[in-house]
């Protein structure tokens, strides 16, 4: 006689549960594992490829992020540009920067192939990871050909 119960085929109702509960426990322990880690894929330096619409209303020229939590960026908003440094924090979807000036920014963000995206409504900065080239260091590949 098998150990299957009822006509269907399945197994007892009383296992169903506790193997949604298995499984829902793996799932969170995975997704807390790769949060844990998603504070350090952001820290280093950054510098800014894409501003939509520009860079005029929104963009974040540069940024080190530090392993402290802390942060130094040039950022543009509505045409204002500062110098800000201060605390942050990055979830792998959220980007929380609290300037030692006061206040506080919060924007979705996401590390994507080596970019990190930042959006805020219809704003939106592109960063590469690494400091921008200085105008007259050697160029390479793509770049040279477009002076």
């Amino acid at each position: 006689m098998s150990s299957r119960c009822g006509s269907n085929g399945r197994r007892p109702a009383s296992r169903r549960p506790l193997r949604k509960m298995l499984r829902l426990e793996a799932a969170l322990t995975l997704l807390v594992g790769v949060l844990a880690g998603c504070g350090g894929a952001i820290v280093g330096d950054w510098h800014m490829v894409q501003a939509v619409p520009n860079k005029d209303v929104f963009a974040i020229d540069d940024a080190q992020f530090h392993r402290d939590g802390s942060f130094a960026a040039t950022i543009t908003i509505e045409g204002r540009t500062a110098r800000e440094v201060g605390s942050y924090r990055f979830n792998g979807f959220k980007l929380t920067l609290r300037p030692q000036a006061g206040g506080q920014h919060s924007y979705n963000a996401l590390i994507k192939l080596g970019k990190l995206e930042i959006t805020d409504s219809s704003r939106k900065v592109v960063l590469k990871k690494g400091k921008k080239e200085k105008q007259g260091d050697s160029k390479t590949g793509e770049e040279a050909s477009n002076p």
